[in-house]
Order: structure tokens, then sequence, then C-alpha cells
């Protein structure tokens, strides 16, 4: 449970338009942000693993990709010699939209999940806190009792560290739950705005994937159009070819004549006289 909570309090600002749950005391020197601040990193390993994450990051490389392909488009002065490698790049952007559009149905219900469990984590909230108080009593009993135990001195040291230990382990068990409760405007806020978010999200990327098929026809097009022109020249410079090489069958005469007449001269030099 507690694994759960501290996930959503990292994370579920992020899975809701970017929605900080911690608010204002979350900057402040406690011990569940220093907690929060030191497992971050692996918090951000867990999610990015999730079918969600994957979708996010998809969604920003592509935009990171595009531009990229507009900064490469404006430093090029013939642009035609990169029509090519824009289609290239704009189709596997698109194409990887039109899949991401096709996971709206289940982004969906991962997202409407996660707002459920932060539902779930605040009503039972109140419950948790009093289910570890009394563990930590009972644990606290236990160490009081070990003055009476009839173990070796050195044993009883050892359980002693061990429930000390366990007892810090359920304050900050605590403590986590107290900072989440203490959110709970915050969250409340957060739910409320929830199903707008994630309907407007989910309505978005199955548009953006239509917006981009569009602007892939544009491009093809331009290049199409950029190809059959290069065609129509290529048939301009055929022709004169064609009259090039027909006129060289001329100059190609005059070779063969010049060197047959040095050949007849010399066929004459040769001849004996009678």
């Amino acid at each position: 449970m507690l694994a759960k909570l501290t996930l959503m309090l990292l994370c579920i600002g992020t899975l809701i338009a970017g929605v900080a749950l911690t608010g204002a005391n979350a900057e402040s020197d406690t011990p569940i942000a220093e907690i929060a601040k030191d497992t971050k990193q692996a918090v951000d390993d867990f999610f990015r693993s999730e079918s969600a994450q994957d979708v996010y990051a998809t969604i920003r490389s592509n935009v990171k990709a595009l531009d990229s392909l507009i900064e490469l488009v404006e430093k090029t002065s013939d642009r035609k010699r990169i029509l090519d490698a824009v289609v290239e790049t704009m189709e596997k952007m698109t194409t990887s939209f039109e899949e991401i559009a096709a996971q709206t149905p289940e982004i969906e219900r991962g997202l409407r999940e996660q707002v459920a469990e932060l539902q779930h984590l605040l009503e039972s909230s109140g419950d948790e806190i009093e289910k570890l108080r009394g563990e930590k009593r009972d644990l606290q009993n236990q160490v009081d009792s070990l003055f009476n135990s009839h173990l070796d001195a050195d044993l009883i040291e050892i359980r002693k560290r061990a429930l000390s230990r366990r007892i810090e382990y359920i304050g900050m068990e605590i403590q986590t739950w107290e900072h989440f409760v203490s959110t709970q405007d915050e969250i409340l806020r957060t739910v409320q705005r929830s199903d707008k978010a994630i309907r407007k999200f989910v309505f978005v990327l199955n548009e953006n994937a239509t917006v981009y098929r569009g602007a892939l026809r544009v491009i093809k097009l331009r290049r199409d159009l950029q190809r059959a022109m290069e065609a129509m020249s290529n048939i301009a410079e055929i022709e004169a070819l064609t009259a090039e090489v027909i006129d060289s069958w001329e100059d190609l005469k005059r070779l063969v004549d010049r060197l047959m007449e040095d050949i007849l001269k010399l066929e004459q030099f040769e001849k004996p006289s009678t």
C-alpha cells in the first residue's frame, strides 16, 4: 500500500496534465520530501516501463523530431535534395501517431484507473493511519516488555534495535499518509479536472493523427510534383542530346573522310611508275 501511495504522490501529476499533488509543502525539508527526492529516479524508471509512459515518450520524441526537421528545412538552400528524407521522417511520425490513436481506449482506461486508485487511497487513508498507529503501539509495548525478558542481554539488545527500527519505519509510513491527506484539497481539485483532461487528451490524440496524415500528403505531393518537373526537364535534355548525337554523325563522317584522304595519298606515293 505504501509503495502505491509513494508512486501516486510522485507521478500522478504527470498522468493528469502535469498537476502536482504535493502542493507547496512538497518543497519543504521534511523526511517525506527527502524520501521522495531519493527515490524519484527509481519511481521514474518504473513508470517509464508502463504503456502510458511509452505513449508520452513517443509523443515527445515525435515533437522533437519535428523541430529537427523544421531546422533542417530552414537551413537547407536546395530543399528538393532533402524531400525524400523529410517524407521518410514524416511517414514514421505519422504512423506512430496513428498507432497511438488506435490505442486511445486503452490509454483512457489506464488513466481513469490511476484516478480511481488515487480516490481509493484518499478514502482509505484514515483507516490506514489508524492501523499503523496500532501497529506502532504494539511494537512499543514489545520494547517495554523486554525489561522482563529472560533472554541474554546481547539478544535483548538485538531485539530492541530491531523493534526500534520497525517503529521508525512505521512512523515514516504514518508521516507519508498524513502528508498525503494534507494535500486532500489539491487532490480533489485534480480529480475533478481529470475527466475533462483525459477526454481532451484522448480527443487530441485522435485528431492529431489525422492532422499529421494530412501534412504528410502535402509533403508527398510536393515531392511527387518536383519529380514530375524534373522528368519534364529530362525530356528536354534528351531531345537536345538526341539532336547533338545526330549532328555528331556528320562530324564523325568528316573525321573518317580525313583519315581516308591520308591513306589514298599514301597509296599514290607508293605506286610504282610504268
